[in-house]
């Protein structure tokens, strides 16, 4: 799923709980940013760092779209997700419809 699709999925649905969180493999945080302010997108972004890449396995393909279902009634300190879809390679609209 590209950028574009996300960012109209996330406005439709972050008042129904969606969250998103993009992963950038740039290596540095700057180019990062900028190619997120200079698109739009305003979903919530990180780097994939050292740390990160220890608790995500080494993706198959780019991009790569993962589903957590997060226990909302949990503190934050305590949510958890739990994986309901994964998917590496490009996705488009109609694989999410429905």
């Amino acid at each position: 799923m590209q950028p574009p699709h996300v960012e109209a999925l996330w406005r439709a649905q972050k008042s129904n709980g969606l969250g998103v969180l993009a992963l950038s493999i740039d290596k540095q945080e700057s180019t990062a940013k900028a190619h997120m302010k200079s698109r739009g997108y305003t979903f919530a972004a990180g780097m994939l760092t050292s740390d990160v890449a220890k608790m995500l396995p080494k993706p198959k393909g780019l991009p790569v779209v993962v589903v957590l279902k997060i226990d909302k009634a949990a503190t934050p300190s305590a949510r958890k997700g739990a994986v309901v879809f994964a998917e590496a390679g490009e996705m488009f609209p109609e694989d999410i419809e429905g």
